[in-house]
């Protein structure tokens, strides 16, 4: 597709770097909008958004130098270009949840209530960063002669060039718009806090599942088995999800009997 949108003397736009700082500041304007209608300083909200989207975003560079260690030995000042593409978002999520839960309990705020104001902007954040994806030609699709392939010819492209392949970073950016709608939705009507965060923990881990068996990019294999690095990890964040829901659905039942 399109990765340098702009080169001109010597200034380079990144597709990938500018879509996903419109879906960090689309997912930060949620946050603030719902951290309103639960009495949550907008302030207070920027200051711990601030310090968790560093920490995620290094955890999902991290992530994918881990699955990618042949070519970063070899080019390892190419760590810092996160700007170009090649963000693990499943690694991100869990830095990410560590650090939510640190600040979270540093500005005295219930992880539960945090993890729901943050869930729907971060599933909107994450359908925008994905066009980013596209644009970049990370996260592509295996060959197909599918009806719905794209095909990369931009030099510049992180993706296997001229060969018709299936559009995953698409497939995930409709995925999460809808689970931001199902999210917001669910916002106006959660019975107890947690509710909301343990919903996003589960339909986003189905829908990593469900792409991740179209992806073409090397995902790393784990412990040998035909799940991928990140289908594992989702895998995980998936059972933790049920395991949320199960126990806050008994203990909000118990506290109304």
């Amino acid at each position: 597709m399109h990765p340098i949108l702009i080169k001109l003397d010597g200034i380079v736009l990144y597709s990938y770097g500018l879509m996903l700082a419109i879906g960090l500041a689309l997912g930060l304007w949620v946050l603030t909008r719902l951290g309103k209608k639960n009495g949550i300083e907008p302030k207070v909200l920027i200051d711990v958004a601030f310090y968790t989207v560093i920490v995620a975003i290094l955890g999902s560079r991290i992530g994918f130098v881990l699955l990618n260690p042949s070519h970063y030995l070899r080019n390892p000042l190419e760590i810092l270009k996160f700007w170009e593409g090649g963000l693990v978002f499943s690694f991100g999520l869990v830095f990410g949840v560590v650090a939510l839960f640190y600040l979270s309990r540093k500005k005295a705020i219930p992880f539960l209530l945090m993890g729901d104001i943050w869930a729907p902007g971060l599933a909107l954040g994450q359908a925008v960063g994905r066009i980013g994806c596209f644009m970049a030609g990370c996260c592509h699709g295996r060959e197909t002669d599918s009806w719905c392939s794209v095909t990369f010819t931009d030099p510049n492209s992180l993706a296997p060039l001229n060969v018709p392949l299936y559009p995953t970073q698409l497939f995930h950016s409709f995925a999460n718009l809808l689970i931001f709608v199902v999210l917001m939705i669910l916002s106006k009507h959660k019975q107890y806090k947690g509710q909301v965060l343990g919903w996003y923990m589960i339909l986003h881990s189905i829908q990593r599942l469900i792409i991740e068996r179209f992806r073409g990019d090397f995902r790393g294999s784990f412990l040998g088995t035909e799940l991928t690095t990140t289908q594992a990890l989702s895998l995980l964040i998936l059972i933790g999800g049920v395991i949320l829901l199960w126990v806050l659905r008994a203990r909000a039942s118990k506290a109304s009997a």
